[in-house]
């Protein structure tokens, strides 16, 4: 499942279905071809005599080669093939009929040139202050694939048998290959792509595929059909991991884990361009919809969430967890992570909900959230820039102040509020449209003083005073902004784009 901005739209557009190809009569009739982000794919009708087919990819004006056979798929009306690991520029893409193991020449066709964008990589998860510098898993930063990667195609026919380089020993099914992984702490580069929808393999516990005491990992879904059904992940001491082109549905029944959980001290890891659907309802009366969709805590840092859809959650996200919570003096308590380029589809909460560490939310749409956007406890920082709120009853609140405690009854503060009654964090927003709303009072404009939302900042290199304090401080008395947005030895380089843009996007 994959999330398309309104730039890619138009890249795809300018390449897509109704360009001439390379057919005639007598070879493969292609019926559609786009290029996306790193990949390309290519569909076509059914050739008379044909049992099979190869298909090549290959830069604009460069030479042929073959992608792996479980690429091509073959679907009720037509067969697909996608080509992955392809960076930026244009490529084509050629497909060949088999018949009795021999390619059929002279039926085959070709694309034109399709053009191919890269992914953004921007955010703590590329930072490099980080212990890796990336978060690109299996693939290189051009988005090629790594050149001593294993990959690994799991599918729902072969969850349960499927190997790694047809090796036994490496663990039987998915379950039992990462379950290897984990007992020999093996960080050897490793691709899992996974094709169609793929239920809960056999052998996991409380639904759940951990990944743990492993590293340079890439879990990507191929085409725009794959889906993560009825089973979540837990990452624990899990390095340079990337998660990508997936939608994840139906996950952790009974259980309270959210669909990705970073669980414990891990590093460089980014979540992008997936669709979250609703969780299986869980134990508690707050989880309907599923217990929420990424949660990071215990110490696990450096991390990017963006270009990625949620759709119509409870809960979405959180950052930072009970350890931030009873530590927040450790330095390994003050995380890094970065939001951006989300959607925020009419879901209720948590967008983040953040402890302790410093967060940059950026270009984010806030669309028809029923509760709260952003959530600041615990002595947290979050930098809210340029995103789109659209009839998000409160935007942004603190906790234990403001909008997070105002009772509308009453007309009163309460003592505890959505936030349950933790300290205060401190929000710094700059560029932010907000449409529609029912409470917001930024710092100076609060009807009672202290009672505000946020700081506004005048501009993007404003540094927050430390005179605006949370109400709900620390035994120190206060919870200050920490300007790590200022820090130039904390930010990284990025590329904000207008509230509007992001929208699109």
């Amino acid at each position: 499942m994959k999330y398309v901005s309104l730039f890619l739209c138009c890249v795809l557009l300018s390449f897509a279905p109704g360009t001439a190809f390379a057919v005639t009569e007598d070879s493969v009739q292609i019926i559609e071809a786009e290029g996306w982000l790193e990949s390309a794919y290519v569909k076509w009708t059914g050739f008379d005599g044909a049992d099979g087919y190869n298909v090549y990819v290959k830069p604009e004006g460069g030479e042929y080669s073959k992608i792996d056979d479980e690429l091509v798929r073959e679907y009720p009306d037509y067969f697909r093939a996608d080509a992955l690991g392809l960076p930026s520029g244009k490529y084509v893409l050629r497909v060949v009929p088999v018949s009795d193991s021999a390619e059929i020449d002279a039926a085959a066709s070709e694309t034109e040139a399709l053009e191919c964008a890269a992914y953004v990589r921007e955010g703590f998860a590329f930072s490099d202050n980080s212990p890796h510098g990336t978060s690109g898993g299996a693939y290189n930063d051009d988005g090629s694939l790594k050149a001593d990667a294993d990959v690994l195609y799991v599918t729902n026919g072969n969850k349960d048998t499927v190997m790694l380089n047809n090796d036994p020993s490496l663990g039987v099914g998915l379950t039992e290959i990462l379950a290897y992984r984990q007992a020999k702490k093996i960080k050897s580069t490793l691709a899992i792509r996974l094709l169609g929808k793929v239920a809960e393999p056999a052998g996991m516990e409380i639904h759940t595929a951990q990944f743990q005491n492993t590293g340079n990992v890439t879990l990507e879904g191929v085409g725009d059909d794959a889906v993560i059904y009825g089973w979540i992940m837990t990452l624990k001491r899990a390095e340079n991991f990337e998660i990508r082109n997936l939608g994840m549905m139906y996950g952790g029944e009974g259980t309270t884990g959210s669909a990705i959980v970073l669980d414990t001290d891990n590093k460089n890891v980014w979540v992008h361009n997936c669709d979250f659907f609703y969780g299986a309802p869980g134990r508690d009366a707050d989880q309907i919809k599923g217990d929420g969709a990424v949660d990071i805590k215990s110490r696990s840092s450096y991390v990017t969430i963006d270009y990625n859809h949620f759709w119509d959650l409870g809960k979405t996200c959180v950052s930072g967890g009970p350890w931030e919570n009873s530590n927040m003096y450790d330095e390994r308590a003050q995380i890094y992570v970065t939001y951006h380029h989300n959607w925020f589809d009419h879901t209720d909460s948590r967008h983040p909900r953040c402890v302790v560490g410093s967060n940059h939310v950026y270009n984010n749409y806030y669309d028809g959230v029923a509760m709260y956007g952003i959530g600041a406890a615990m002595k947290t920082s979050v930098f809210s820039e340029n995103n789109y709120y659209r009839n998000c009853p409160r935007p942004m609140i603190i906790a234990s102040q403001g909008s997070d405690c105002y009772d509308e009854a009453s007309g009163e503060y309460k003592d505890k509020g959505t936030l349950s009654g933790q300290m205060g964090g401190m929000i710094k927003s700059y560029g932010d449209v907000i449409d529609g709303y029912e409470r917001f009072y930024p710092y100076g404009s609060e009807p009672v003083e202290g009672e505000f939302d946020a700081y506004i900042a005048q501009s993007r290199g404003e540094a927050v005073p430390d005179t605006v304090k949370a109400k709900k401080g620390d035994e120190a008395g206060c919870a200050v902004y920490n300007n790590f947005d200022t820090n130039p030895d904390v930010m990284y380089e990025y590329q904000v784009d207008t509230p509007e843009a992001a929208v699109e996007k």
